[in-house]
């Protein structure tokens, strides 16, 4: 696309960081936040969200945490993002708090929640 010149929308950059995610790829993921960053591209939640799923699956979950206290919007689906990472990286601590964090702001944790949180 980018040699195409065409610009990619914000779901493409979400679906590409994905990718990234399911294929541990962080080298690209990065360069592809960078290239967000660089063009000053308006960061949308679900890209927000596929960034924090991508470093965390990466093994990099302070970078995950910068990302998601960067979300104004926060959805539950940023939230399941965000203890899933906790989880897969053994902060089991981390994610007691997060789900009180849930619950302080009226977010409504799902089963996603749940399994990827304290399975």
């Amino acid at each position: 696309m980018l040699c195409s010149r065409i610009e990619p929308s914000t779901t493409t950059i979400a679906s590409a960081l994905a990718a990234c995610a399911q294929l541990g790829s962080l080298k690209v993921g990065t360069s592809i936040h960078g290239y967000m960053l660089r063009q000053r591209i308006a960061i949308e939640t679900p890209a927000q969200n596929s960034l924090v799923t991508m470093y965390s699956k990466c093994g990099y979950l302070k970078q995950a945490l910068v990302v998601f206290d960067m979300i104004k919007s926060r959805d539950v689906v940023s939230s399941n993002a965000i203890v899933a990472g906790n989880a897969q990286n053994g902060h089991l601590a981390m994610d007691l708090h997060l789900f009180y964090e849930m619950r302080i702001a009226h977010q409504r944790p799902d089963s996603i929640t749940v399994r990827h949180g304290f399975s």
